[in-house]
């Protein structure tokens, strides 16, 4: 099912990355949500390529007594997101 979305949004993003595919949100003068769709996609596939490059590289907040979380959480989520938005905009 998790391949089945991915694949889904991989090819949605192909598509609207395209230099036509965001023609028709120009058109009806919502460019807004072009811009909204592709860098939601793009975070989307970003997100989990960076939380496996953050737990490899060992970027992570590490658990103590002061936190509430009981297991190391990746750092670089904020990077992906960040990331997306860039590419989205420089688009």
């Amino acid at each position: 099912m998790r391949k089945t979305i991915y694949l889904f949004l991989v090819l949605l993003f192909i598509y609207l990355f395209q230099p036509r595919g965001g023609t028709w949100f120009y058109l009806h003068g919502i460019r807004w949500v072009y811009v909204l769709c592709l860098s939601l996609i793009l975070a989307l596939l970003l997100t989990p390529l960076f939380r496996s490059l953050a737990e490899q590289k060992g970027i992570v907040d590490m658990p103590e007594e002061r936190k509430i979380h009981s297991h190391p959480v990746p750092l670089l989520g904020g990077a992906a997101v960040f990331l997306s938005f860039i590419i989205t905009i420089i688009r």
